[in-house]
């Protein structure tokens, strides 16, 4: 999937190239070599993979091996492991259009705090506080799952900031390619830490502790939202 999605940045910058896509002299003269290069080395656009890894790891490693844990140290049954992880994941993609507007209106750096920070806490909640038999549960899993799927969509969005109009489709197959790629580790790293150190801790430190990494690493950074604003001005 990872390679699927370079392939189709870079065809995305060879279609730049096509009267039917763009007329702009600006697009048409970029060689692939400058575009990668370019891309390749630009800060901002590894901003957003780091940000897209330290996400995506808890995003997948809890969908990987979560309803098999809940359902050995929670006593779930198959009904309530499916409802509550349907809760997260259902609920939560359907987030991504209202979080877009609040990275859009308020900047992609206070967004991803608030939405990190909330991960971790409804994390830290629901694997030792909330108990199974509690409807807050399910309140506190859709919270979290609202910020695990806003966050995988600001990734992308970071990314796209820092690059020029002309290299948005390179610069989103970078990122796609990166943390779908180290995504594939999560699920395997989720059993192993369970094998070694129990499910509880693996859930700490796939989830909690990743995303309050995340959560550290949003206060560090910068806003990136306003470069395209100062490419237009200066146009």
């Amino acid at each position: 999937m990872g390679i699927a999605t370079v392939i189709f940045g870079l065809l995305l910058i060879f279609g730049f190239k096509r009267k039917y896509t763009d007329t702009s002299t600006d697009i048409k003269r970029i060689h692939l070599i400058e575009a990668i290069r370019t891309v390749g080395f630009n800060k901002v656009v590894w901003l957003g993979v780091l940000i897209q890894i330290l996400n995506i790891i808890p995003y997948w490693g809890f969908a990987s091996m979560g309803p098999y844990l809940f359902m050995t140290y929670k006593g779930f049954n198959p009904t309530e492991a499916g409802s509550f992880f349907g809760a997260i994941y259902g609920i939560g993609g359907l987030s991504g259009v209202v979080l877009g507007f609040f990275a859009d209106r308020f900047g992609r750096k206070p967004t991803i705090i608030c939405l990190s920070g909330l991960n971790a806490l409804c994390a830290f909640l629901i694997f030792h506080v909330i108990p199974q038999t509690s409807a807050v549960l399910y309140i506190v899993g859709g919270l979290m799952g609202i910020g695990l799927h806003a966050i995988y969509v600001l990734g992308y969005t970071i990314a796209q900031d820092g690059v020029s109009t002309s290299q948005i489709g390179l610069a989103t197959g970078i990122v796609g390619a990166s943390s779908y790629f180290l995504s594939f580790f999560s699920g395997p790293l989720m059993g192993f830490l369970t094998t070694t150190l129990g499910h509880v801790a693996a859930l700490d430190i796939i989830v909690v502790a990743f995303e309050a990494c995340l959560f550290i690493v949003a206060l560090l950074m910068k806003e990136t939202q306003n470069r395209h604003l100062h490419e237009e001005h200066e146009a």
